[in-house]
């Protein structure tokens, strides 16, 4: 929210950077990230309400819940294969009723389930990658030092990789 919001104040006359963060903050998750042309003349609600309607018109209608998954995918990986995979590992959590536990939503360290809403507004690799994300055998991760994911079965594989590729 404070990135478009950056984008738009000052190139759009008629908005305010607290007014458009709470509007914007209040349709998390809704807004579609792309590039868009406005008037100059142009408020709050004509951004918020154009980029909403990208999201109904690229996206359709997500569940609440993947819609949150796929906020915290659109954070926690840099590439679509990345996405799926790590898409997969949090729904396989969910479904072994796992916490979460990503950084990105610190909330998910205290509560099992993903948070009640998103956390960003998710491009549409990351929503698509909850969609239809890549199962695999793991359900650890990590972005190491380098850029790269690094992934792992058992926890103890887990601190190993924290150990190699984190400093």
């Amino acid at each position: 929210d404070e990135d478009i919001a950056e984008r738009v104040v000052g190139r759009l006359q008629n908005i305010k950077k607290e007014e458009f963060i709470a509007e914007a903050k209040r349709n998390e998750g809704y807004l579609f990230p792309d590039t868009y042309f406005f008037l100059p003349e142009s408020d709050t609600s004509d951004v918020i309400a154009t980029m909403r309607k990208e999201f109904n018109k690229k996206v359709g209608y997500v569940e609440p819940e993947l819609l949150s998954l796929a906020s915290i995918v659109q954070a926690e990986a840099n590439n679509v294969d990345d996405m799926k995979i790590v898409a997969g590992i949090l729904l396989e959590r969910l479904a072994i009723d796992m916490p979460l536990q990503v950084d990105v939503a610190t909330t998910t360290y205290e509560i099992y389930g993903a948070p009640t809403t998103p956390i960003n507004n998710p491009g549409l690799d990351a929503i698509n990658a909850v969609r239809n994300p890549t199962r695999t055998s793991y359900l650890y991760y990590i972005t190491g030092d380098d850029g790269n994911m690094y992934y792992a079965k058992t926890f103890k594989e887990h601190r190993k990789n924290i150990e190699k590729y984190m400093k």
